[in-house]
């Protein structure tokens, strides 16, 4: 009954909160009223029996009860939010004690049986207490009080019992033939006469009138016992107060204050100029026109009303105009209006392949600043990179550092190299940049010195097969770092999981043709462009304006969602200060291919080679797992551009062949079904998917693959 009551109270505040705004209480004002409050005792004991009263219970232990507390407040501000209040009630504290013991019950038969009876002591005890509290608000209406109750022991009596509870309708004790015995009550000797706690509580002011002045405060107080109800015994008791306090706050009277304005009724006269006067503005000569008196509270408003006519000088130039034309390129340069943003994409599932090299600049030992450096571990996370091979790649050793961390029983090796053409091969300089891998990978990941083993040469200091080409190209691939494991964990693919892909996008560019209609006077203008508020391009210039090209790249594609217009805006303003816009929308359409791709690129090829590693055949392995009849698989080998076309589309071939070759030969393919579609090279006439250039050294290399493809329908 206890737990409902509570649990009903406390939804009851809840809603009252959660539906009524907060009063106006700008400040804190003397308020007094009155208080009623349900209580809810509870007992911390640790005695047998009451003094001079037997009980053979061996032990009290806990106890509670309901009563109630009422009485009266007052309360006066002292600071802001701080108040001092007293109050000053009855308190109705009682409960009940309760213990139970196994005990020996003589049933009808005269039988002997295993039963169990339930000590009791109810306690009858009321106060009649004084509170100072200190109360603060928090915030418009909520208030938090602290402070002591001191309370006089008026009610003091009790009655107790032993009574047989099981069994339940028969039995009898064997010395007194009932089942009640000790039944006793009086008043309790030794009780303490003056009761102290510590008070806490909480309330909620609303306002019951427009003015503030009545309130109802639901409030709830804990009282926290300090002195034991009975000298001799540890009996305290500690009660939980819900209830309301109905305070009235008056206003504090105001004398009557006397206020004197001036208002001005004012008429403006515009005159247009081709040239702006000395004096762009004149304030006319203010004439009375009359005086009112009104009341207000305890003010006393007087006001005096003047005419008033100005004149302000305009320039009388024509305003900017301008007129924005937008034009889709597409390929061989045709240019069309923009009408449409059309967008075809596929979702792709896609193994990555680490290239275990990290690469450096000419005679440098630096780890240059295009490999991903972090300030904390906690600002690496792999699945928000973007899904693209050379990203990966340069983001090699946040990714080596997170999964060394993760699996602490693998380690790695470091081989530094230097070109042998524009360093001489120089030994120092590799053991340097294997080094500065090695130092990176414990600063900042934290990994222990032992997992990370430097190998090294005095002598050849050049990759085992490196780039003969004699140009900056063929020495940049030297200069490197190898990483090498036997944990495939470590080096391994990372997966991009049914992510969308752009497959064909028809637009190449966009040009925006600025025409400010032969007005010479222009000094700003801004071009942007925006989808449901978001920018996604902008460009901005301090003189006349002309056509403005955007590359239409894939990133900014996927920026573009679908069912929302592209709307492109160019502002002008000219030296006056005036401004023109001017607007259109293109509409944005996205389509989703019926087939999905899963896609596996190997960078597994040195220069001139077309081997396939263990490693190599095991990814192979994995990914043709769960093969479907119907299913297309595409096998397609890519060089880089060094050495002669003819021969590297010939080495493409063999590398895509080698792994035809492999695949068949699987019984994961022969069961599953499937169609190698295409398997051919093509040598650097087309580069990777999402390789966009052969400058950096890992571009290059992650054009040295074969990339197979899965193709499957999904819808």
């Amino acid at each position: 009954m206890l737990k409902k009551f509570a649990a009903f109270l406390s939804i009851f505040f809840i809603c009252v909160f959660s539906s009524t705004g907060q009063s106006n209480l700008n400040e804190l004002r003397t308020r007094f009223g009155g208080y009623l409050d349900l209580n809810i005792n509870l007992y911390s004991e640790h005695f047998t029996s009451l003094p001079g009263v037997p009980n053979c219970c061996p032990l009290f232990t806990s106890g509670n009860g309901i009563g109630f507390a009422i009485g009266g407040l007052f309360e006066e501000p002292v600071y802001n939010n701080l108040l001092f209040s007293v109050r000053a009630g009855y308190n109705s504290i009682g409960g009940i004690l309760k213990q139970n013991e196994p005990t020996t019950v003589i049933l009808p038969n005269d039988q002997l049986a295993q039963g169990e009876f339930e000590h009791s002591i109810n306690a009858s005890f009321s106060t009649v207490s004084v509170e100072p509290l200190l109360g603060y608000r928090v915030f418009n209406s909520f208030m938090i009080y602290a402070g002591f109750d001191a309370g006089i022991l008026m009610q003091k009596g009790f009655s107790q019992k032993e009574q047989i509870i099981q069994p339940a309708d028969e039995g009898v004790f064997p010395d007194t033939r009932t089942r009640t015995r000790n039944d006793t009550s009086g008043t309790i000797n030794n009780a303490t006469s003056l009761l102290a706690s510590i008070k806490l509580g909480v309330s909620y002011e609303l306002p019951l009138n427009r003015s503030g002045t009545l309130l109802a405060a639901p409030e709830a107080f804990y009282s926290l016992g300090l002195t034991n109800i009975v000298s001799g015994l540890q009996w305290k008791v500690n009660t939980l107060s819900l209830g309301v306090a109905i305070k009235y706050s008056p206003y504090p009277s105001v004398p009557q204050k006397e206020e004197y304005r001036k208002k001005y009724e004012i008429d403006t006269i515009t005159i247009k100029s081709k040239e702006i006067a000395q004096g762009k503005f004149a304030e006319g000569q203010p004439v009375f026109k009359e005086k009112t008196t009104e009341q207000n509270q305890n003010i006393v408003l007087t006001t005096e009303i003047y005419r008033r006519t100005d004149t302000l000088y305009i320039l009388d130039r024509p305003k900017p105009e301008v007129e924005l034309n937008t034009y889709a390129v597409y390929e061989n340069n045709r240019k069309e209006k923009a009408v449409n943003f059309h967008i075809k994409q596929q979702f792709v599932t896609q193994a990555f392949s680490m290239l275990p090299f990290v690469f450096f600049g000419d005679k440098s030992s630096e780890l240059p600043s295009r490999y991903s450096t972090l300030k904390s571990t906690k600002e690496f996370n792999i699945d928000s990179l973007e899904a693209n091979p050379v990203v990966y790649n340069q983001n090699i050793l946040n990714i080596i550092g997170s999964r060394l961390a993760e699996y602490r029983n693998a380690g790695i090796k470091l081989t530094g190299y230097s070109d042998l053409a524009s360093e001489n091969g120089d030994c120092e300089l590799a053991s340097k940049r294997a080094h500065a891998v090695r130092s990176y990978l414990i600063d900042f990941w934290g990994i222990q010195p032992d997992r990370i083993i430097i190998t090294h040469s005095d002598k050849n200091c050049t990759p085992e097969i490196s780039t003969k080409t004699q140009n900056e190209y063929g020495f940049a691939d030297n200069r490197q770092v190898m990483i090498s494991c036997d944990d495939n964990r470590i080096l391994g693919p990372v997966i991009k999981n049914h992510y969308l892909e752009t497959i064909d996008m028809p637009i190449k560019a966009l040009e925006h043709e600025i025409d400010t209609k032969a007005t010479d006077s222009v000094t700003d203008w801004v071009l942007s462009e925006y989808q449901n508020n978001d920018t996604l391009f902008s460009q901005s210039g301090n003189s006349k304006p002309g056509t403005v090209t955007q590359e239409i790249s894939e990133s900014f594609a996927d920026s573009l969602e679908s069912g929302f217009p592209l709307i492109v805006q160019s502002v002008i303003k000219d030296k006056y200060g005036m401004s023109a816009t001017s607007e259109i929308k293109i509409p944005v359409t996205k389509d989703t291919s019926e087939f999905e791709v899963q896609r596996l690129t190997l960078a597994i090829f040195k220069v001139s080679g077309d081997i396939l590693r263990e490693i190599d055949k095991k990814a192979i392995q994995n990914f043709i797992k769960g093969l479907r009849p119907g299913d297309s698989i595409s096998v397609v080998g890519y060089t880089d551009m060094l050495g002669d076309e003819a021969y590297n589309m010939n080495l493409s071939a063999s590398r895509a062949r080698n792994v035809c070759d492999y695949i068949k030969q699987l019984p994961e393919y022969k069961k599953g079904k499937a169609n190698i579609t295409i398997c051919q090279g093509v040598g650097f006439t087309k580069k990777p998917p999402q390789i966009y250039s052969y400058e950096l050294p890992e571009e290059r290399f992650l054009s040295r693959i074969v990339q197979i493809e899965i193709r499957r329908r999904w819808r």
